[in-house]
């Protein structure tokens, strides 16, 4: 669940597989959880979790939703802004669907959110 902000979730662009699609969402749960455990007061977003340093996804399941902005003409950089709008949609989605209470901290290129309590808690 998340709260103080609109809760729809959009689909994304790029073409996937059913198991290329669960393995990105696998990915993408365990980096955020990971996140949480490690800096639990400390916001996450698509930027902080797979930007920057950890930005070269390959050999990642993220690789594959960059690929198909590549396959389909985009250069290099519309593709890694595309692919990181498709990562952001999954990781709404994640985090929506969630039975941990997580809640919306503002924007750097996209928006941030800190867990607020787990669904053990």
């Amino acid at each position: 669940m998340i709260k103080g902000i609109s809760s729809r979730v959009y689909n994304i662009s790029a073409a996937l597989t059913c198991n290329e699609r669960k393995a990105a969402i696998k990915y993408i749960q365990e980096a955020v959880e990971e996140h949480c455990r490690l800096y639990p007061r400390n916001p996450f977003s698509v930027r902080i979790l797979f930007g920057g340093e950890k930005r070269n996804w390959e050999d990642t399941p993220l690789q594959r939703i960059y690929d198909h902005y590549i396959d389909n003409g985009r250069t290099p950089e519309k593709a890694a802004r595309a692919a990181a709008i498709d990562v952001g949609r999954l990781m709404k989605k994640i985090i929506e669907e969630s039975l941990d209470t997580y809640e919306y901290a503002g924007r750097d290129t996209g928006n941030k959110f800190v867990r607020k309590n787990t669904a053990n808690e």
